[in-house]
């Protein structure tokens, strides 16, 4: 079955132009078209819709009232805005309700590449309880301390956004939504952006106050996740994971790309785990109350794999398709699981994964240590790849040390 995608504009021109620009693609998707939100709504209760691109202006019910209704009504499907206006507070009201966001005259090229990729991490994600996570949830929940020292620091006069940075990467659902929005055309120009302190920047303050204050796109997970050990300790390897792949992006390999997209990178792979185990509680009833953190991932990527035939990065990578996010970090997480494919991936692709394979085996041997505030005991690591020398090693681990209070 073909998917489905209807199209919404009260501009009977902008349909016919839009018609005439996917005619090549209408052996391979069942196209719909609708002049208004009422129209657009009758299509959708009588016909399997996939993905609904909507005009923000529109008479009556506007592009993000239209797409607020459809994401309680439908929330299965594809959600994009496109707006030729440069209202911050109109595109602000997308932000909960749209999955895409396009400003006119947008790239037909862009569009269509946006809908192919989606359309096939969709097709991927088929299972409800896979399908409804990352940025597509409205709040985006992220870590209770997290969300309240962003709110200290907006409050702050002045406001710093390398304060807000450094708050951010604690969280990878945080760092997914923001690549999310400065990968879209929602603030402006689309860019391609891997580094979430550039993207930090890109978006600025104001935007970030409408997030947090008026819009409440982000808000604390409730106390009971707080509680849940497994949850605290994925976010805990996560940044530690992370990090450690900083470290050894600057210090040791000297021709890595952006130290910040490696650490991003590696925060990301860990969406699958916290979003799966956030969005199904019962996943939890079913590990063993007493297994650590590395048993429990284990058996969380055994469970899927064995029910729905997935491994945890690959739904990591779909959720970064679907968020519209550089190639580069889609590719380096799909490829993470197998190691014999790195061959053939580019050198840059060789790179990630080596400095990600590296960093999670010294996490690994570093996650013992309970308590993050003491000094590690180095000597006892027994990981250490044959580019980095012992002393290197340390090096490494003292400078980590200096920042693990923050994990």
């Amino acid at each position: 079955m073909k998917p489905a995608i209807l199209f919404v504009d009260d501009d009977v021109n902008n349909l016919h132009s839009l018609k005439r620009l996917f005619y090549d693609l209408r052996e391979e998707w069942s196209l719909f078209f609708a002049q208004s939100a009422d129209e657009a709504l009758k299509i959708l209760n009588h016909t399997d819709i996939q993905t609904i691109v909507t005009d923000m202006r529109m008479p009556q019910t506007d592009g993000a009232e239209l797409l607020n209704i459809v994401r309680l009504k439908f929330p299965n499907i594809i959600r994009i805005i496109l707006s030729g206006y440069a209202d911050q507070s109109m595109i602000t009201r997308t932000i909960a309700s749209a999955d895409q966001f396009f400003s006119k005259p947008y790239d037909i090229k862009l569009l269509k590449k946006y809908l192919e990729t989606v359309q096939s991490a969709v097709y991927n994600l088929r299972y409800e309880n896979i399908f409804n996570l990352g940025p597509r949830t409205s709040p985006v929940y992220i870590l209770p301390h997290v969300y309240k020292n962003i709110i200290s620091e907006l409050s702050s006069t002045p406001a710093s956004l390398k304060n807000i940075f450094l708050l951010a990467e604690q969280d990878p659902c945080l760092i997914l939504k923001i690549l999310n929005l400065v990968n879209s055309d929602f603030y402006g120009r689309r860019k391609s952006c891997t580094d979430h302190e550039q993207a930090v920047k890109d978006i600025g303050l104001e935007i970030f106050n409408e997030l947090f204050f008026k819009q409440s796109i982000f808000q604390p997970f409730p106390d009971s996740w707080s509680e849940n050990d497994l949850i605290l300790e994925t976010y805990k390897h996560a940044a530690l994971h992370g990090y450690i792949a900083r470290e050894l992006s600057t210090q040791i390999f000297k021709s890595t790309p952006d130290s910040n997209t490696v650490f991003a990178i590696t925060m990301l792979l860990y969406l699958s785990v916290i979003q799966l185990v956030l969005s199904n509680p019962k996943i939890l009833n079913e590990l063993k109350s007493n297994a650590s953190f590395m048993d429990s991932n284990f058996c969380l990527n055994e469970y899927f794999r064995n029910i729905n035939h997935i491994y945890l990065n690959q739904i990591s990578t779909y959720l970064c398709q679907f968020a519209g996010l550089p190639n580069v970090i889609s590719n380096t997480l799909r490829s993470f699981i197998y190691p014999k494919e790195i061959e053939s991936e580019t050198e840059q692709q060789k790179l990630l994964l080596k400095i990600i394979h590296f960093s999670g085996n010294l996490s690994d041997e570093l996650l013992p240590y309970k308590k993050w505030n003491k000094i590690f005991n180095f000597s006892d690591i027994k990981f250490r790849p044959e580019e980095i020398s012992q002393s290197e090693l340390n090096t490494i681990c003292e400078r980590i040390q200096t920042n693990i209070h923050r994990i």
